[in-house]
């Protein structure tokens, strides 16, 4: 799988025979936003890449988030041990994470 966005933002398009233009249509951008995207110029936010996983109907995650869950789980078990005012700011840091990747 490609490291970058834009690499399999492009990948996906690819897969599907769309143009840029079609893509964009699709999800009412340009084709020139399009092309920001898979150029990594810019980054779309998550709203429009949930848009472009169900247009394209494939998840353009970097990597699979059941494993980001498991190791998640085990950083939250570690952290139990430490002091509760620690801890907790910890904790709060970790969930906040984990919704960034939802």
């Amino acid at each position: 799988m490609p490291k970058s966005f834009g690499l399999r933002l492009r990948a996906a398009r690819n897969a599907k025979n769309l143009s840029r233009k079609e893509l964009a249509e699709m999800i009412r951008f340009s084709a020139h936003t399009v092309k920001a995207w898979e150029l990594g110029r810019h980054q779309p936010t998550k709203t429009i890449v949930k848009k472009l996983e169900n247009v394209l109907q494939c998840s353009l995650a970097p990597c699979d988030l059941n494993q980001i869950d498991a190791t998640l789980a085990q950083l939250r078990e570690a952290l139990l041990t430490l002091p509760s005012e620690k801890r907790n700011a910890a904790l709060l840091a970790l969930e906040n994470l984990a919704k960034s990747y939802r």
